[in-house]
């Protein structure tokens, strides 16, 4: 774990990125289960997902495959809508085809 620390001190932050993102993905699907999204409500939908869009880009290119696997296993059931979409198939795709056995089924 210090060597990932040592090498790049961000990395352990893709985790907790994705551990911070669930309450917003809950509140997302709670709006749009209660008829649709309000006043800023679209826009904090369309942030959430590109975030996850863009940190589920990074994940998976990640070098080291403990890191790929830590932050993979975040996404729980929570994301699922957010992960079906197209952009976050390709990456997850990606992810499915890891050279580590690990990683692969993680995904």
């Amino acid at each position: 774990s210090s060597g990932i620390n040592a090498e790049w001190p961000l990395r352990p932050g893709a985790k907790t990125c994705a551990r911070k993102l669930v309450p917003c993905v809950k509140s997302t699907h709670a709006a749009l289960n209660m008829g649709g999204l309000l006043g800023g409500g679209y826009s904090s939908h369309n942030m959430m997902t590109e975030v996850l869009t863009k940190l589920l880009t990074v994940v998976v290119a990640d070098p080291l495959p403990e890191i790929r696997l830590a932050t993979l296993r975040e996404f729980n059931r929570d994301f699922y809508k957010q992960l079906a979409l197209s952009d976050n198939i390709q990456s997850l795709f990606l992810a499915v085809n890891d050279g580590s056995h690990d990683v692969r089924e993680g995904v």
